[in-house]
């Protein structure tokens, strides 16, 4: 009995001491128990750069445990007192975003290092600062790379630029245009790469580019080498005469530079003397301004209005008008801000008007207004003419009450599109900036839904048929609807959506209504619209068939020459114009003017050509019309023909032939004939009387 009492003692206490160690393991937690350090090499050991350089170096992390995941990780690399080598930028190696490495993983980024007057190679140490969390514990870690910095021993390229002398211009006349020329060289003893060339100084209203670009790239330059660029320069009519400074700007790396180092800079001043004008230039007018005479108030719409006459004597074309508040944040413009023309004849003139808006957070005083034209003048010349105006507004005084009393209100302050000019079944994109007019009212749950006009299609007689009852405008990967979730007071919101067309919309300016609903801090509703016009063209097309000619071509002699041409497109083509130009030959008709060339018609250019000279001719047929935006198109189609020169004959073969009489062997017979015919008369004669002899008998 004895021995079983032991034995069940020695039991229970063997159970005690088993259960006391598993007890102990499931209560403590074996994941934070893990020591856990990530590992940091350089991938990069050695880097060779220049003085004043960029480069970048790999730098891989590891994560060597093997059931352990790291999360939210950041790397930040740290130069303790640098003197020549120096982290670019805050140091953060993955861009600055938290990152991961699960277990036995690595993640790699870069570090950006620039030196400053280093002169001699270097071993830098970096100091890769971690910061990561291992099951909901913050872990920080601090690790030491080494990385070798070598500097390359090159000597550094330079670039000089001197102006041509055979080129350069003793003095330009206003209104001309002229060119100019340089020669870069490479004075260096290095090569110069990505050498990139800018003309500045340059204005629309003194001197500008004729044609071209501002800037001239030059892939490379060995030592010593040089090369030439040109610039083809026109001045502006109302240039005052005097000497102009413009200047070539120039940047260029050298060929051992790494793509990050920062580029050399310089630049080459040169003057242009400019004569005066001998011709008046063509001359466009602000008249019949109006304005607010009085006093305006906080929101409060106004409208400004004004005639362009063109008082020159010839046309002016592609007007640009725009009137620009100079303080937007007292008075907003609520229309299209840019309003263009084709042209304007002499005397004629255009009427203009633009709406603005007086915000909330307008003072009291005058808000001045900049009414600009820029137009092109006869002789391809862009010009500006400008007139100032202005509105004057009378703020609420403080604590009077008017401020808080007043309704909050959404507009859209402003609106564009891209592309500018909007293409039937082409996508583009309306950029919206929605703006709360209050000072002091907060709008929220705002609702933003568009609406338009419906579609008309290109060509399509509207006479007995019903008309489309489907929106102009599609959206594209998205709706017709924005949520906004606030606006503070007197703050803005930029929207954008990007729609489309179908292709055979007809060529118009359309109507999109923006529809608001909202609410102010008491819930309140509040609803308004604003309308959005939007032009939308048909692209001209303009079909020619095979020119039909009839040879073979002489000199002097006429030969019909014909082509049909066909509108392929869906919009009318305007003022058709048809010529035929060449040497060599004239045409009966040289010109023919077709006018309005409807979708879908077509016609036909005939005339007939006459040589005036021998040889390989060329005769071109020109079109010119305009699309539906007022813009000039032109089209051309050539046709060789060879002329020769027109065949002798000798007067024998043109003679007429002369009057003969009868041959004498004629004669002859036709005697013959009649003696044979006496001789037979009398031999018929004799037998009748012999027989009726005979008779008798």
């Amino acid at each position: 009995m004895k021995t079983l009492k032991k034995n069940k003692l020695f039991i229970v206490l063997l159970a005690l001491i088993l259960i006391l160690p598993m007890g102990q393991v499931f209560a403590s937690n074996p994941i934070r128990s893990v020591d856990i350090k990530l590992n940091v090499r350089t991938v990069d050991q050695t880097i060779k750069m220049g003085t004043n350089n960029v480069a970048t170096a790999t730098v891989e992390i590891q994560n060597p445990t093997s059931n352990v995941d790291v999360t939210d990780l950041t790397a930040q690399a740290v130069i303790d007192n640098p003197t020549t080598v120096f982290v670019n930028g805050d140091g953060y190696l993955f861009n600055g975003v938290k990152d991961s490495i699960d277990a036995k993983k690595s993640k790699t980024g870069t570090i950006s290092l620039r030196t400053e007057n280093i002169k001699e190679s270097t071993t830098v140490p970096v100091k890769i600062i971690l910061r990561y969390y291992v099951n909901g514990d913050f872990r920080e870690q601090q690790e030491t790379v080494y990385v070798r910095v070598e500097v390359a021993n090159a000597k550094d390229p330079a670039i000089e630029i001197r102006k041509v002398d055979s080129l350069w211009p003793t003095g330009v006349e206003a209104g001309k245009s002229f060119q100019v020329g340089f020669q870069v060289i490479n004075t260096g003893d290095a090569v110069a790469k990505n050498i990139k060339i800018k003309m500045d100084g340059l204005k629309d209203d003194g001197i500008t580019l004729a044609s071209g670009l501002t800037t001239s790239d030059i892939t490379r330059l060995e030592p010593k080498q040089s090369t030439y660029i040109t610039y083809n320069l026109k001045t502006n009519k109302t240039i005052k005469p005097g000497s102009f400074m413009l200047s070539l700007k120039y940047s260029f790396v050298g060929e051992l530079s790494p793509s990050s180092t920062p580029p050399t800079t310089g630049d080459y001043e040169f003057t242009i003397d400019v004569l005066k004008s001998s011709e008046e230039p063509s001359n466009l007018e602000f008249q019949d301004v109006t304005f607010p005479t009085g006093t305006c108030v906080r929101n409060q719409s106004v409208s400004i209005g004004f005639n362009l006459v063109n008082t020159g004597k010839t046309p002016i074309k592609d007007i640009k008008v725009t009137a620009t508040s100079t303080s937007p944040d007292g008075l907003a413009s609520k229309s299209i801000s840019t309003v263009t023309t084709k042209v304007i004849n002499p005397t004629a003139m255009n009427y203009y008007k633009f709406d603005f808006i007086v915000t909330p957070a307008a003072q009291t005083m005058n808000y001045p207004v900049e009414l600009k034209a820029v137009y092109t003048d006869d002789d391809g010349v862009e010009r500006t003419v400008t007139q100032n105006t202005g509105v004057f507004v009378k703020a609420p005084k403080e604590g009077t009450g008017t401020e808080n009393s007043s309704t909050p209100k959404l507009i859209i302050e402003e609106y564009f599109f891209t592309p500018d000019i909007i293409e039937a079944g082409k996508p583009f994109t309306m950029h919206l900036t929605i703006f709360n007019t209050n000072a002091n009212k907060t709008v929220k749950n705002i609702k933003l839904f568009l609406t338009s006009d419906a579609q008309e299609k290109a060509g399509e007689q509207q006479g007995g048929q019903a008309p489309s009852s489907a929106s102009v405008f599609t959206p594209i990967d998205s709706s017709n609807t924005f949520y906004i979730d606030s606006i503070a007071p007197g703050k803005r919101v930029d929207k954008e959506i990007t729609l489309t067309t179908v292709p055979d919309t007809a060529a118009k300016t359309y109507t999109i209504v923006a529809n608001f609903e909202y609410e102010d801090a008491k819930a309140e509703k509040f609803t308004s619209t604003e309308q959005i016009g939007v032009p939308v063209v048909q692209q001209a097309k303009l079909g020619l068939g095979e020119i039909l000619a009839q040879g073979p071509y002489n000199v002097g002699m006429e030969s019909p020459l014909s082509l049909e041409f066909y509108n392929t497109g869906k919009a009318t083509l305007y003022n058709v114009m048809v010529k035929i130009t060449g040497d060599g030959f004239t045409a009966d008709t040289p010109t023919y003017y077709k006018g309005n060339f409807t979708p879908g018609s077509s016609d036909q250019f005939s005339c007939n050509i006459t040589p005036t000279e021998a040889g390989q001719k060329k005769a071109t047929i020109t079109f010119t019309y305009e699309d539906s935006t007022g813009n000039t198109q032109e089209k051309k189609e050539e046709f060789d023909f060879t002329v020769e020169e027109m065949p002798e004959m000798n007067e024998e073969e043109m003679a007429p032939p002369k009057a003969q009489g009868p041959s004498k062997g004629l004669i002859l017979g036709i005697i013959g004939a009649v003696a044979a015919a006496v001789v037979a008369a009398v031999v018929i004669i004799k037998k009748r009387k012999n027989k009726n002899k005979d008779l008798d008998i």
